[in-house]
């Protein structure tokens, strides 16, 4: 990515590891998110998700705006940290499924 040729490779680790714990924080806040993995610098949940909530997509709602506050926060003027939020959500006719596949996560 562009900033990770702009900055030490030890101070993107110490930028991704601080803006992930926020994300996880904020996820312990809300409630019913269900952090699946971190690939490189993405970060994957689900909301709602393994036990469903009612009001899921608030939630969904609420964590993304906070991501992009949380990046905000932690970025600085001279650090250009940019972030973009997926939301997808279903319907009765087309529900979203998981499963534990594999014998370990």
């Amino acid at each position: 990515t562009k900033l990770s040729s702009s900055i030490e490779a030890e101070e993107l680790i110490d930028l991704i590891n601080a803006f992930f714990t926020s994300i996880d924080h904020v996820a312990d806040c809300i409630g019913h998110v269900w952090k699946v993995e971190t690939i490189g610098d993405c970060y994957i949940a689900v909301v709602g998700g393994p036990l469903p909530c009612a009001d899921h997509a608030a939630r969904a709602v609420n964590l993304g705006c906070c991501i992009v506050e949380n990046a905000r926060r932690i970025g600085s003027k001279t650090l250009d940290l940019q972030v973009r939020v997926g939301l997808h959500s279903a319907d009765a006719a087309h529900p979203i499924t998981s499963a534990f596949i594999g014998s370990s996560l």
